[in-house]
């Protein structure tokens, strides 16, 4: 029997103002294993969403082994994935992408590398719909991603060493679909400006070193104000964890994840978002999190150990008694 297993990582997209251009890779994971045997076909889950998750023919992870086997001709194969989830599904920290990926990246094991990291990045993002999370996930690091005629063009951003994220994850869900759909089509030529002067200060900051940019350089005004209406609280966060010494704050991808950039004091930011937690009465999760600069790994062996989430819950979840109660 063969035994493949893939790793791959959160991703948050946006950073602010690099809509659907922009995505950088943060360190929770994904572990899907395939093992072929010739008999079975079918999947299990643990972890996170573990009971919310389709484990069937739509799982995305199962999706991506069928389309990668039609891209270069190969039947599919017989068999059986075990998905452990760490990344929470519904926060905008790229579940779907990672789970993409990382069947891609088990079906290009079997089939013996027969397609490089650019066409994987292509079948990527025909399956997912754009390439901000999907490529992170691939390649690590923070990208900047472009779409032209079909055709995906990457450029890798070398991220600070000692530039860390600090997140808060809500209980409650932002459907990508309607934080989509409460975008307005068109937008001011003021804040089209706006947008793109920050992600090429926020580009040039990381380059550069000069993390004392990031807070213009996270500023945005084409997505995060109209999200807002589906989570009235976010400028709150984003000033809680400023003024505890938070380096740029922003939303992850369609939210309703947050994340703080920091490169130190990392211990006042989670706190501050923790008390704003508890005063907006938002339950929720909040950790500390490393920037990755590995993407999607695979192993035919037993892989690394890989280490428990770091998310830390804030309120108890709805629904849950808290610990006075029990």
């Amino acid at each position: 029997m063969q035994r493949i297993t893939a790793r791959v990582p959160a991703t948050v997209a946006n950073l602010g103002p690099g809509f659907d251009c922009l995505g950088m890779a943060v360190g929770l994971y994904v572990d899907v294993t395939m093992e072929i045997d010739g008999e079975r076909t079918g999947m299990e889950i643990t972890g996170e969403g573990c009971d919310r998750l389709p484990s069937g023919r739509s799982n995305l992870a199962r999706r991506a082994i069928g389309r990668y086997c039609d891209a270069v001709g190969l039947p599919v194969p017989n068999y059986w994935l075990r998905m452990h989830n760490r990344i929470p599904v519904s926060g905008g920290l790229g579940g779907s992408a990672a789970a993409i990926v990382a069947g891609l990246l088990l079906a290009n094991e079997y089939a013996e590398g027969q397609l490089g990291q650019a066409e994987l990045l292509e079948l990527a993002t025909e399956i997912e719909g754009h390439p901000d999370n999907v490529g992170p996930a691939l390649t690590g690091g923070l990208l900047v991603t472009t779409v032209e005629d079909g055709r995906v063009v990457s450029q890798k951003v070398p991220l600070p060493p000692q530039l860390r994220g600090v997140v808060f994850v809500p209980d409650f869900a932002m459907p990508t679909a309607e934080a989509r759909r409460i975008l307005p089509h068109t937008v001011h030529r003021r804040q089209a400006i706006f947008n793109i002067s920050r992600t090429a200060t926020l580009v040039a900051a990381m380059y550069s070193g000069r993390l004392d940019l990031l807070g213009l350089a996270t500023q945005d005004q084409l997505h995060q104000t109209y999200r807002q209406q589906m989570f009235p609280a976010m400028p709150r966060f984003f000033e809680a964890a400023l003024s505890a010494g938070a380096l740029g704050a922003f939303l992850c991808g369609a939210g309703p994840a947050l994340m703080a950039l920091t490169s130190g004091g990392e211990e006042e930011v989670m706190a501050a978002f923790q008390r704003t937690s508890e005063a907006e009465d938002i339950s929720g999760r909040v950790g500390i999190l490393e920037l990755c600069d590995r993407g999607g790994e695979v192993w035919r062996e037993a892989p690394p150990a890989n280490p428990d989430s770091p998310l830390q819950r804030t309120l108890p979840a709805p629904g849950a008694l808290a610990s006075d109660e029990l």
